[in-house]
């Protein structure tokens, strides 16, 4: 019975590994994916496009050469069993966006991160 249970543990920690090994590489599409949208926006598309898009930017700041830089954040906590010790393990992901208008509302420049 000792070496069922390791055994079915052993093959939900391997499912694990290659689910979360999918869903990473799902992530890094769609980022790859956000990065070209965004590369295409330069001197294209207008900041209400984005603010549709994303909804409000969570802070707007105004450079002293007349740019405007608004910069989207989420973050979130959570945490899964870890079968090893019997505990659980937490983890925080997230992303931010931030985006740089020329004084006449299209986009000058982006940068991003995801965690």
């Amino acid at each position: 019975m000792a070496g069922l249970r390791q055994g079915l543990l052993c093959l939900l920690g391997i499912s694990l590994l290659l689910t979360g090994g999918c869903l990473a590489a799902a992530r890094a599409n769609a980022w790859k994916q956000k990065d070209q949208e965004l590369r295409a926006g330069i001197g294209n598309t207008h900041r209400d496009t984005y603010i549709q898009q994303m909804g409000p930017p969570d802070s707007e700041s105004v450079l002293s050469d007349g740019k405007t830089v608004l910069k989207w954040e989420r973050t979130r906590v959570g945490s899964m069993p870890n079968y090893a010790t019997g505990g659980s393990t937490v983890y925080q992901s997230g992303w931010r966006i931030l985006l740089t208008f020329r004084p006449d509302g299209l986009l000058d420049s982006y940068s991003w991160n995801y965690w």
